[in-house]
């Protein structure tokens, strides 16, 4: 029987969409078939010969790795968010516009298109700034493939935008775009209408990481021919509870990193601390893990405390920081996923989120974390404080959370899954 060539487009191999495009090809590798992932940039020290690295065609892109490669992180991260902020197509963090140079005629990427000689099955990914569906549609005609866009978020189902917050545009035809200068907002009806016909023209599918986005996919202009509920593979011989309970002060881990994006509820995030701050007493003290401890300075805090821990790559390293908390915290006010809360699980680790994403999918109220409605910190906090009050006796044991979460994200689940898909 012939073993199918499987074939990723990704604009990286990093950062949360990038990452979920690396497990998905490591995954198909795992499983014994026949895989490769083009993309412009990686930040792995080495790659395989199953990885093809394609210089971009976006001038953007290439400065971006340039510097990203020769600028130390802080004085990278300051770059890119003054040019960000002064892009007709960044529409802040808050939309994540970074989808453009959709057409009918013309495409983003000739030299990948060039580069793709041979494929049974062609995943497309996270590809802003990287290809197109023009691209994708040109390799299907050349390959024959058959062609999944994966979703991590929305930027498949819209004119451009990855966050769509309430704006329905994407459900006719995007014009007025919100996430644009009022001089170009028409722009992205432009591209969703090229989006529609290039995707109707290959066929395409949508595999979808979540029921929500499913549900949003389904009511999009852009007309796939199949929807599937498929979640992005977690490897759980990494993310698996640790062998012995943990010990030491309780610690907190959180998703709201970033005091600059909206997304990810730092504000909210600030608010829950103060409301648990004014519950503990005496000498009690929680501690949060951090990227950096002087995001919360402005606040004088008398029993939180905060313990940086520095970037993490790779599921080893990931999976170490999930294990070494006593609850993750998701205060995510627009999201898809986010991925945390699956990994934290898989971990074995309790969560406590608001209503967002992928949420409600995973949490079991009372057994594995407690799901709060979307926006409300102070009965976050009041989880929280439970939790440290009292412990998690009445939870499912790690191992059980485990068990629960990898029977949906787990590689051999996965598999199951996936395996009709890629049938010849």
């Amino acid at each position: 029987m012939k073993v199918p060539k499987i074939v990723h487009i990704s604009t990286n191999d990093f950062g949360g969409a990038g990452s979920a495009a690396l497990r998905y090809h490591e995954a198909f590798l795992a499983l014994g078939y026949d895989s490769e992932i083009y993309i412009t940039e990686s930040k792995r020290s080495s790659v395989d010969g199953t990885t093809k690295i394609i210089s971009a065609n976006n001038n953007s892109l290439r400065l971006k790795a340039t510097l990203r490669r020769f600028l130390p992180p802080k004085i990278f991260s300051k770059i890119r968010g003054f040019v960000s902020a002064r892009s007709k197509f960044s529409g802040g963090k808050k939309y994540l516009f970074f989808t453009h140079g959709e057409s009918v005629g013309q495409g983003l990427s000739p030299k990948l298109v060039t580069e793709i000689q041979q494929a049974d099955f062609l995943f497309v990914h996270w590809v802003a700034g990287f290809a197109s569906t023009y691209d994708v549609l040109e390799i299907h005609k050349k390959t024959g493939c058959k062609v999944y866009f994966i979703t991590m978020d929305m930027a498949h189902l819209t004119g451009g935008c990855h966050y769509y917050w309430s704006c329905r545009g994407f459900v006719s035809d995007c014009s007025d775009c919100p996430a644009l200068d009022f001089g170009v907002r028409n722009y992205a009806a432009h591209q969703l209408r090229a989006k529609a016909i290039n995707v109707a023209a290959m066929n395409a599918s949508i595999l979808c990481c979540s029921e929500r986005i499913t549900e949003e996919a389904k009511a999009s202009a852009i007309p796939y021919s199949e929807y599937v509920r498929l979640p992005i593979p977690i490897n759980e011989q990494f993310y698996a509870p640790a062998a012995t309970p943990r010990v030491g002060p309780f610690k907190i881990l959180t998703n709201a990193n970033d005091v600059d994006d909206p997304r990810k509820g730092f504000n909210y995030l600030l608010e829950v601390l103060i409301h648990l701050d004014r519950m503990l007493s005496g000498d009690a003290k929680i501690c949060i893990l951090c990227l950096k401890s002087e995001f919360f300075s402005s606040i004088d805090f008398k029993h939180i405390e905060f313990e940086e821990f520095g970037f993490r790559r790779g599921d080893e390293q990931l999976s170490d920081l999930y294990r070494s908390v006593n609850v993750f915290v998701n205060t995510s006010t627009e999201d898809a996923g986010p991925m945390m809360l699956a990994e934290a699980l898989m971990c074995g680790t309790p969560v406590v989120s608001f209503d967002v994403g992928m949420a409600h999918e995973l949490i079991r109220e009372g057994r594995n974390g407690y799901l709060v409605a979307r926006l409300d910190s102070k009965s976050v906090a009041e989880r929280v404080f439970s939790l440290y009050s009292f412990g998690t006796e009445l939870f499912d044991t790690p191992f059980e959370i485990h068990r629960q979460v990898s029977e949906v994200f787990s590689i051999k689940s996965w598999k199951d899954k996936v395996s009709s898909l890629v049938t010849l």
